[in-house]
């Protein structure tokens, strides 16, 4: 399961396009231990941490995204 989670994470890090970015972007900040991040559904929470991630910490490997929303978490 571990392998599938790790393969989605690099899946959508690869599709994530960066040539427009979410308008809350510039000010986003995760200097923080625990950051939370909500909203609405379809308001592009997903979208602006995914852009941050490959733009900010994909290269240095200090990040991982998941959704909890995966069957294997219930």
């Amino acid at each position: 399961m571990f392998r599938f989670i790790t393969e989605t994470f690099h899946r959508l890090i690869e599709n994530q396009a960066l040539s427009r970015t979410r308008y809350l972007y510039p000010s986003f900040n995760l200097s923080n231990r625990l950051t939370g991040l909500v909203g609405a559904r379809g308001v592009g929470k997903t979208t602006l941490l995914l852009q941050y991630i490959k733009n900010e910490l994909f290269k240095e490997d200090k990040s991982f995204y998941f959704s909890a929303d995966l069957v294997y978490f219930q």
